[in-house]
């Protein structure tokens, strides 16, 4: 087939697809124009709706019960009966015969309730204000408040600059070996502390009085200070030949010779070493009468057992149990005189113990008279009353 036949058999088909469409599109205008009202040109308007909007009356409503809330029996509270609400608020509006979309006239009538107090609150309901953040004294008991007193009181330093020091080296070792304490701080604040530790640390190792049992000591090279618990200090001389090896050691003849003649090569030292001493050795001193005083009756018992010991005779005995409560004190400080007093009472009772007044080894009444001449005390020796 040439190319002039396909052409031509191209055009027919596309006049035959135009008739085609033609003849639908006819058939479906015929077919809308022969349904039922398909020539009207009325159009059907919405009837408008009237609204009438009217409140119910709030006298018809019943207003709700109280609601009772039981307290503490020390807390009740008893609320006055008072104004449930407002007045009744009443809104006419007037929409008859509008039609939708006009406006709505409404006039509304408000009337203020009569303004009355408020009930008074409980106060376990009531939250802490500004003005109650300090504790009332009164509110507190007084055992709280004299436990609290009593416990804590303030920190007194201590006396004994070697207590002290060792006080002090605790404390920043503990520091140091608590891991919660070394995660927290800063790398400044660890770094402080470790210098703090070996500075006490080096402050005690370099003290005059180093530790010695109950007591202290202080080491030369040609004399030796031993400080007891009391505070006493006791100075020992060094032999002047001293060995230092095997096959060695140091003699000094200047001091051979002075201490030949008598005079005492390092005199001025040793007063020297006391005064700079004294202070600690003074502390050391309080701290052993404080705990000499607080064992007063132990002391006493264990004189009083030697006494009974040692003496089989029976007025040597009498004397002695006199001259034991003869040497307890009366004045002083106040530990002083309490330790005293519980000195004598225990002694009065080893007595009473011992010689009782109904026994044949009683005190007689001349020996009360005789050991009462020669008191020193204040106060009167007489252990059966």
């Amino acid at each position: 087939m040439s190319v002039a036949e396909v052409s031509k058999l191209s055009t027919i088909s596309r006049y035959r697809a135009v008739l085609v469409s033609v003849a639908l599109h006819g058939a479906a205008i015929a077919w809308v124009q022969a349904r039922p009202g398909a020539g009207s040109d009325a159009v059907v308007a919405p009837q408008p709706t009237l609204i009438e909007i009217v409140q119910t009356p709030p006298a018809a409503s019943k207003a709700p019960e109280p609601m009772t809330v039981a307290l503490l029996p020390d807390h009740t509270v008893v609320r006055p009966a008072t104004a449930r609400g407002a007045a009744p608020v009443r809104v006419a509006s007037t929409a008859s015969n509008r039609p939708i979309g006009s406006k709505v006239e409404a006039s509304t009538t408000v009337t203020p309730s009569t303004a009355t107090e408020p009930a008074p609150r409980n106060p376990l309901l009531t939250m802490r204000q500004p003005d109650r953040l300090v504790i009332d004294p009164g509110e507190l008991s007084v055992d709280f408040t004299e436990r609290f007193l009593r416990d804590t009181k303030p920190i007194k330093p201590n006396d004994n600059p070697t207590l002290q020091l060792q006080e002090d080296l605790r404390v920043a070792d503990g520091f140091l070996k608590n891991p919660r304490w070394v995660e927290n701080a800063t790398p400044d604040q660890v770094t402080a502390m470790r210098m703090e530790a070996m500075t006490k640390r080096a402050e005690l190792y370099n003290r005059e009085l180093q530790p010695d049992g109950t007591g202290r000591k202080s080491e030369h090279k040609t004399f030796a200070i031993k400080v007891a618990a009391d505070g006493s200090a006791k100075i020992k001389d060094k032999a002047n030949l001293q060995r230092q090896g095997l096959f060695s050691g140091t003699f000094d003849v200047t001091d051979a010779l002075m201490r030949n003649q008598g005079i005492d090569p390092y005199s001025s030292y040793k007063l020297k070493v006391l005064d700079e001493t004294r202070d600690e050795r003074v502390a050391m001193g309080k701290v052993h009468r404080t705990q000499q005083l607080a064992q007063a009756k132990q002391l006493v018992h264990k004189n009083l057992e030697y006494l009974w010991a040692t003496m089989s005779d029976l007025s040597a005995r009498k004397q002695g149990l006199f001259d034991l409560w003869d040497d307890c004190a009366e004045s002083g400080p106040e530990d002083v005189v309490v330790a005293g007093r519980s000195a004598r009472e225990y002694v009065i009772g080893f007595i009473r113990s011992k010689l009782p007044a109904s026994g044949a080894t009683a005190i007689t009444a001349d020996e009360l008279v005789r050991f009462n001449r020669e008191r020193k005390s204040k106060a009167t020796f007489a252990p059966y009353l």
